[in-house]
């Protein structure tokens, strides 16, 4: 709580320094600047302050208005709270070797980060749009927009839902997942687990999902595991099964029949393919658990081409 405050009165007064020169750019005009960085052999800027940007004792000030690129090498922010973004982050490589506790990184409110590899733990309170994240990432921000990845493991949100306003909505997730806010799409390949207080509209989530929150949407490769508290309105799933010992079966007037009694633990998906010469019908009545069972209507899907 008080260096998320300190954070805060930072941003601001930092905000505040940066008005008349904003402002010099003239009334209404959203036009960001371009600065390239120049990253020397150990790791650090070649010089200590340029357009937008301060360098002092270990840590790297980017303000609003520039959009940086960092060019020459790699930036070295071991440690904690090592650049502090107001601005736009457009390219660069950053690493961060000590992989202590806190964030290397630190993305402000008005902050964004459009591209860049991370190799360092980043903490999002604005928005990331595009890059590639090889280390933690705690978001309190927005995820939108690319198809940028997230190697490492991703905390979306806070236990306390008076800090939330935290979303995902895009992005390729091959890490952990902890959402306490909003997922409302992305490509989730590893675990995923929905707290209290989460919510999923939409995504694709092929590894395990745990949920003690709300899912409303969504395909999921795998069975959905229900925690105390957690409710499942709306989701899409596979179905998959050996369809080895079909039989099918005419019915007078009606369409033909076929049944099949699943006896296994396997996955759910089910990919149904015609032989040469012969071509799908346009739609297929399933029924669970018996002919007669209650009725469900698949969603038909063409081909891969």
């Amino acid at each position: 709580m008080r260096k998320r405050l300190l954070s805060s009165v930072a941003a601001l007064v930092l905000a505040c320094s940066l008005v008349p020169s904003v402002a010099l750019a003239g009334e209404g005009d959203e036009t960001t600047i371009p600065v390239t960085i120049e990253i020397g052999a150990g790791g650090a800027p070649a010089g200590t302050s340029g357009d937008g940007w301060t360098y002092e004792n270990d840590v790297l000030v980017l303000e609003t208005g520039y959009a940086f690129t960092f060019a020459g090498g790699t930036f070295d922010a071991s440690g904690e709270d090592r650049v502090w973004n107001s601005g736009i982050i457009v390219d660069g490589t950053f690493v961060d070797e000590s992989k202590g506790y806190g964030s290397a990184v630190r993305n402000e409110t008005s902050g964004v980060i459009q591209g860049g590899t991370f190799t360092a733990s980043v903490a999002n309170a604005g928005a990331i749009e595009d890059g590639t994240f090889n280390d933690r990432v705690k978001n309190e921000g927005s995820i939108q927009r690319g198809e940028f990845t997230f190697a490492g493991p991703v905390t979306n949100g806070d236990p306390d839902p008076d800090w939330n306003a935290a979303a995902i909505t895009g992005g390729t997730f091959a890490g952990a997942v902890t959402n306490y806010d909003t997922i409302g799409g992305g490509a989730f390949s590893s675990i995923v687990s929905n707290k209290e207080g989460g919510t999923v509209s939409s995504g694709m989530f092929l590894g395990d999902v745990t949920n003690r929150g709300v899912v409303e949407g969504g395909f999921f490769a795998r069975p959905i595991i229900i925690g105390e508290g957690g409710t499942v309105s709306s989701c899409t799933f596979p179905v998959n099964a050996s369809l080895a010992g079909l039989s099918l079966a005419g019915t007078g007037a009606e369409q033909p029949v076929a049944t099949y009694e699943k006896d296994g633990e396997e996955s759910n998906c089910l990919t149904l393919t015609a032989d040469t010469g012969y071509t799908l019908p346009s739609s297929v009545s399933v029924r669970l658990g018996s002919a007669d069972g209650r009725g469900t209507t698949p969603t038909m899907r063409p081909p891969a081409s």
